[in-house]
């Protein structure tokens, strides 16, 4: 099997990924890879299942007993469990919080890597753009091009508070700065996987970009590396 293109895309909450990639993605005719809401799922299952402050070696357990039940619809970029749908639960900001801890486990994060290549790897599709805090560093540093996305912490947070509103949720923008800011430093400074630019990807400012123009910039960057490659796909 040929290996997809792969596109590894790194940023902090809100810079625009999930939206950004998964447009990028409709133009390309490639797969979108949301790994961070892998981490967004095991943190609401271990909600569910009573557990989210159990030691590590319980977790594991449970973890490693459900990930083969946990899979990636690729035609409607979500997450399912055993058939559900996790997508209305994943967006709380309280969920993301508990990515975070759950994210600086290194035990976990061993189990879930396989699951995140897996995704990508075996897509029927040209390439794949994945996007999480660790992809250029540890899920592919192998990859045909890493960019680093970000945006200034006000936007992020506004663009966040826009996100919640669209699903039913309220939130206060004050406090959103705030949380994001508590998850920017967790993330930038967990002992394992921190999150990172890669000396060799492209950063992507989307600060000042609308959402259409955030989504060209980053097609154009793709198709400009494929060619560069010799790579070619629609």
């Amino acid at each position: 099997m040929t290996r997809p293109f792969i596109v590894a895309v790194d940023g902090p909450s809100g810079s625009g990924k999930s939206s950004v990639c998964a447009k990028a993605c409709e133009k390309l005719g490639f797969v979108y890879v949301n790994t961070g809401q892998v981490y967004r799922c095991i943190a609401w299952l271990l909600g569910e299942w009573g557990i989210a402050e159990a030691i590590e070696s319980v977790i594991c357990e449970r973890v490693t007993q459900e990930v083969p039940h946990i899979t990636w619809d690729m035609t409607q970029n979500r997450f399912l469990y055993r058939g559900r749908d996790l997508t209305p639960f994943l967006y709380a900001e309280s969920v993301g919080q508990g990515a975070s801890r759950v994210a600086k486990s290194a035990a976990i994060r061993k189990l879930l890597l396989p699951l995140q290549r897996h995704i990508a790897l075996h897509t029927t599709k040209a390439g794949a753009v994945v996007d999480g805090r660790d992809i250029a560093s540890v899920v592919f540093p192998d990859a045909e091009l890493k960019i680093f996305m970000e945006a200034s912490l006000e936007v992020r947070a506004q663009r966040r508070l826009e996100q919640l509103q669209a699903h039913g949720a309220e939130a206060d923008l004050e406090e959103l700065q705030e949380q994001m800011q508590d998850r920017d430093h967790q993330d930038a400074t967990r002992d394992v996987a921190p999150m990172q630019r890669e000396h060799d990807a492209v950063i992507l400012d989307t600060s000042d970009m609308g959402f259409e123009a955030s989504i060209d910039a980053l097609v154009a960057l793709i198709r400009e590396r494929a060619k560069t490659l010799g790579i070619s796909f629609t």
